[in-house]
């Protein structure tokens, strides 16, 4: 299995080793081919073991950014103090926070739940599903990131469940889950979706790494992640220009 760091040297383009360092590091750059989403704007901060590894295009931000950040524990970055520093030093420049998350990695190979309601939606089957305006997160209907694969849990024919994967990465692959049937949520059955989703992916593509993004406030997406064998693999800041109007 690719780990995240061949990924993330890709993104900052640095080797693989330096992400096993013990140092923060800053860098002016662009985005690369090949990056993540998250990792294709004009400034983005990955946290990861502990240390942050940052890209800007903008060299004097950069510069700034390692002044001010350098010495800063990465497990301690998101403390609000910390946060309202980077603002108003982005705010400076002109430059504002634009998003941050938590993502998370299967802890290792995962065991695919035998149950007959759930469905594989190969990628063929899933523009099929453009037209349902309940789907707003499993699937991406991007060229840029394509969907690769779905898992549904279908009652006789009808969709109550859907996880998507996309590729979102050279080495990634990420899934998205949403429940379309209210009468189905809170039943453990998004998890084992997401779950035998990711199994699959696994098997199919022993050298893409699995990626389950959401949002701090998000608890529930949180734990599901957690219950179905994930766990926190990095965090992630973006940041970018303000725009003018």
């Amino acid at each position: 299995m690719t780990m995240i760091t061949d990924q993330f040297a890709l993104e900052f383009g640095l080797a693989p080793a330096t992400f096993r360092g013990d140092a923060n590091v800053f860098i002016t750059g662009q985005a690369n081919a090949g990056a993540r989403y998250w990792a294709r704007g004009a400034g983005d901060m990955v946290i990861y073991q502990d240390h942050l590894f940052v890209r800007c295009t903008n060299a004097q931000l950069t510069a700034r950014l390692q002044q001010d950040f350098a010495q800063t524990p990465g497990q301690w970055f998101f403390k609000w103090s910390t946060l309202r520093q980077l603002d108003q030093l982005l705010h400076s420049f002109g430059w504002q926070i634009t998003n941050h998350a938590p993502f998370f990695l299967p802890k290792g190979p995962l065991a695919k739940p035998t149950e007959p309601h759930l469905r594989l939606i190969e990628r063929d089957e899933i523009a099929a599903f453009r037209n349902d305006a309940r789907i707003h997160e499993a699937f991406a209907f991007d060229d840029d990131d394509p969907d690769l694969l779905g898992m549904g849990y279908f009652e006789g024919n009808q969709l109550k469940i859907v996880a998507g994967a996309n590729q979102n990465g050279r080495y990634t692959w990420e899934i998205g889950i949403e429940v379309l049937d209210p009468a189905f949520a809170r039943r453990g059955l998004a998890g084992m979706v997401v779950r035998a989703l990711a199994a699959e992916m696994q098997q199919r593509r022993p050298d893409w790494l699995v990626v389950y993004g959401t949002q701090f406030s998000h608890m529930r997406s949180m734990n599901l992640a957690i219950d179905q064998g994930f766990r926190v693999g990095w965090t992630e800041l973006m940041f970018s220009p303000l725009r003018r109007h």
